[in-house]
């Protein structure tokens, strides 16, 4: 055998236990979804409520995310390469759920800085907006990312390239 063929069945199987992997940690948050709905029902949905609670829209958009992420990491291990499109749309939609998760985290940041500081609004306004920062960054990163998708050796992979400074040339 020679030795590019066994760095080709190496690889390989590098990537089938990467593939492995990544489904074993999709399956933990919706094995946990599952397991806790019964005592989120129980302790968010049951009691009797005339309005909307900002915490049952919290709890909501944590479990959509935390699933969304699961989702689309399985779906573009499976998928991902077939085109362009798919590649983008993919690469995009797990970078919408990952920035909803950011920006719920600015929000839960924000929420525990004004209980902690006795109410101050300044210090919660300092950390929501610093917080969020990452977030418009990555809105940024993720309008200047180029896809393509090339077929080496017969394997399809979804090539992406961030935005990371100038461009120009020198």
């Amino acid at each position: 055998m020679s030795s590019s063929s066994a760095q080709d069945i190496s690889d390989l199987q590098s990537g089938i236990v990467m593939g492995y992997v990544s489904i074993a940690c999709a399956v933990f948050p919706i094995y946990d979804y599952i397991l806790t709905t019964g005592t989120e029902v129980t302790v968010f949905w049951s009691q009797p409520q005339k309005t909307f609670r900002g915490s049952s829209l919290l709890l909501i958009l944590i479990r959509l995310t935390t699933l969304g992420t699961a989702i689309t990491n399985v779906i573009s291990m499976f998928f991902g390469s077939a085109n362009v499109e798919i590649c983008r749309g993919l690469y995009l939609s797990a970078a919408i759920v990952t920035d909803l998760g950011n920006a719920l985290d600015a929000v839960l940041s924000t929420i525990r800085v004004f209980a902690l500081s006795g109410l101050n609004v300044w210090w919660a306004s300092v950390v929501f907006v610093t917080s969020m920062f990452i977030v418009t960054t990555k809105f940024y990163l993720n309008a200047k990312t180029q896809y393509t998708v090339q077929n080496i050796d017969g394997i399809v992979m979804c090539n992406i390239f961030t935005y990371s400074g100038s461009v120009a040339a020198k």
